[in-house]
């Protein structure tokens, strides 16, 4: 990975331009989970966006997001609303994995607070079975207690480790004293189904935001994408 650069504002102004004309009346994605990491850059980007009077989506940090100024400026630039990478929501499994930002962040007042200024939040679970990848401390240490296999990437899948009739992603190649790969995966799906269950209370709590925002199209929207995840 190379290090941190950021676009040119006239070159993202021009791009701006050019979707506008290819299509008008959309909102505009920011597909980049740093977009903001330079609180100079994003304050002239936002203003370059709000001169535009663009809406858009994006996404940040948890940091970020708990910044409550941060917010506010973003909703007066037009936007609509942001993914948030969560991580976990327990600090110790946070830094553990060197994500300093997350930790003891009043997320649930944040979830409040971009609400309150019309901001949908989309935390995004991707629910995975650990992965012990090799050359790291935790393969090291699970290989001397024997709680992971030598060179498990070489092997093939067996019905010990994987439901062949599920993502592979839910497959596990190690031991655990609580759980087996079959009860693993299940609470994996279980925690899909719970978190995409639309009730009625949760609608009306999307359409809300939506409707302070003037953004009740991509409300629909967001609730269309929800139904679709909750059949799956």
């Amino acid at each position: 990975m190379g290090p941190y650069r950021t676009k040119p504002l006239d070159v993202l102004e021009q791009e701006i331009d050019q979707l506008t004309e290819l299509y008008p009346g959309k909102f505009l994605q920011f597909t980049d989970d740093n977009l903001l990491a330079n609180r100079n850059y994003g304050t002239e980007l936002l203003a370059l966006i709000r001169r535009k009077k663009k809406r858009f989506v994006t996404m940040v940090t948890v940091d970020q997001f708990c910044d409550s100024a941060l917010i506010e400026e973003m909703a007066s630039s037009g936007c609509l609303g942001v993914a948030v990478g969560v991580e976990s929501m327990d600090d110790d499994n946070c830094a553990s994995v060197s994500k300093y930002q997350n930790l003891q962040k009043p997320f649930s007042d944040a979830v409040s607070h971009a609400n309150k200024y019309g901001i949908q939040t989309c935390t995004v679970y991707d629910i995975r079975i650990l992965r012990i990848y090799p050359s790291t401390s935790l393969y090291t240490q699970m290989l001397s207690s024997g709680d992971v296999t030598e060179d498990w990437w070489l092997e093939k899948e067996s019905a010990s480790t994987c439901n062949h009739l599920l993502p592979s992603c839910l497959s596990m190649h190690f031991k655990h004293s609580s759980f087996n790969p079959m009860h693993l995966q299940h609470l994996a799906l279980q925690l899909i189904a719970e978190l995409n269950w639309m009730k009625h209370d949760s609608v009306s709590h999307i359409l809300r935001v939506g409707y302070r925002g003037h953004g009740l199209k991509f409300a629909v929207m967001m609730l269309s994408v929800r139904q679709r995840f909750g059949r799956a």
